[in-house]
């Protein structure tokens, strides 16, 4: 997802089997992409709003004390 030209990227961590050989592989490859699509969905609906949270870059740079 691209945000004020910053590329961002979300792994879910989410996984489909390759070659699927049967029907429970089949459907649990067809449940997983249909998860991921709804996240994909949030994500630009988020992104449209204006809620989408970028995470900062330097998150954990600044000593406390400097803070």
């Amino acid at each position: 997802m691209t945000t004020g030209g910053e590329r961002q990227y979300e792994f879910l961590r989410l996984y489909i089997k390759d070659k699927p050989k049967t029907a429970l592989d089949k459907q649990s490859n067809n449940t997983t992409l249909e998860l991921a699509n709804r996240i994909k969905a949030k994500r630009i609906e988020e992104m449209l709003l204006g809620t989408f949270d970028l995470k900062s870059k330097n998150k954990g740079t600044v000593g406390f004390l400097k803070f």
